[in-house]
């Protein structure tokens, strides 16, 4: 069971003395995730991608309710052009901290 660790500022948990984060995010490119993945130091065993989403508004009232329920996150914020004919997808996983 993750805790949340109260004496950390960066939301991490806990998990028998390992610290975890999780990395949430939707992008309109699925191959940005696996790049996201590498560059996040993510556990790709804990990769769990959703979509696609039809619109940016489905996409982010999925995100949304992630971030509602999950207290020990951080999002990736969208950085590419939004394009109106494409699909959006979500991601989440696990980043294993030092």
């Amino acid at each position: 069971m993750l805790k949340r660790d109260k004496d950390s500022f960066d939301s991490y948990a806990t998990l028998e003395g390992v610290y975890v984060r999780i990395i949430i995010g939707i992008t309109q490119d699925p191959k940005r995730i696996s790049k996201l993945l590498a560059i996040h130091r993510g556990r790709k065993s804990t990769l769990i991608e959703m979509g696609p989403f039809i619109s940016e508004e489905d996409a982010k009232n999925w995100l949304a309710l992630l971030k509602s329920k999950i207290c020990s996150m951080k999002e990736i914020v969208q950085e590419e052009e939004c394009d109106e004919d494409k699909l959006w997808y979500g991601f989440t996983f696990e980043q294993m901290t030092d």
